[in-house]
């Protein structure tokens, strides 16, 4: 193994470790090409008649956390909802925030971050993020606030599992964030969930959410 990929490993060690615990038994394993068995875990392999252990585990993705988090800042204090063709955008002064699909949604995500004074948003896989969450000051938004729209999560208890053919954050019986075959996303956002302690995963406009954060 070449200096340079121990240096990568031992970089991201923390995110491994988490990896780790998600990896299977040393038993059969239901996979999309069927039921196989894993023969042994070394390290931060998995070694195993399937590939697709190694695709998200061995290698690390473009789109691995490392540890690092994605956020841009957001001036609270400085937010308007202004509409856009058939959409309506939430800015501050340097930057579109978000777009929406009508104005009443626009103005729900403005205040709730005005209320929580959230001043970054950050991402888990962009360009297309499965997931995206928001901080107070480098801290997890703490409510509750009137009409959330909020599931609960225990912190404590997810965990990541492989089921029903793609990776998923799990809180006991329940799916809580489904990340299809994201495997390396999916782990960098349990680290996320664990590290800022998120209770509640909230919606502004269900069945199809325009906006999506978590607090305490």
């Amino acid at each position: 193994m070449c200096g340079q990929l121990r240096y990568c490993l031992a970089y991201e060690y923390e995110t491994y470790q988490d990896a780790l615990q998600a990896m299977p038994k040393l038993k059969g394993i239901v996979l999309p090409r069927g039921v196989r068995k894993v023969v042994d875990l070394v390290s931060l392999s998995i070694y195993g008649d399937d590939d697709l252990y190694f695709k998200h585990f061995l290698v690390p993705g473009e789109k691995h956390l490392s540890g690092r988090e994605d956020c841009l800042p957001i001036n609270f204090s400085k937010l308007q909802v202004r509409k856009n063709g058939s959409s309506w955008e939430l800015l501050d002064d340097r930057q579109i925030i978000d777009s929406f699909p009508n104005s009443a949604e626009a103005q729900r995500a403005m205040s709730i971050i005005s209320y929580y004074r959230m001043n970054q948003v950050c991402f888990v896989g962009r360009p297309n993020p499965s997931m995206t969450y928001y901080l107070a000051s480098g801290t997890s938004p703490q409510g509750p606030f009137s009409g959330e729209d909020c599931l609960p999560i225990d912190p404590t208890r997810v965990e990541m599992k492989w089921t029903e053919g793609g990776w998923k954050i799990v809180d006991g019986r329940y799916t809580t964030m489904d990340f299809g075959d994201e495997g390396l996303e999916c782990v960098a956002a349990l680290r996320v969930i664990k590290r800022y302690n998120f209770t509640s995963r909230c919606f502004v406009g269900r069945p199809n959410p325009s906006m999506v954060y978590f607090r305490r």
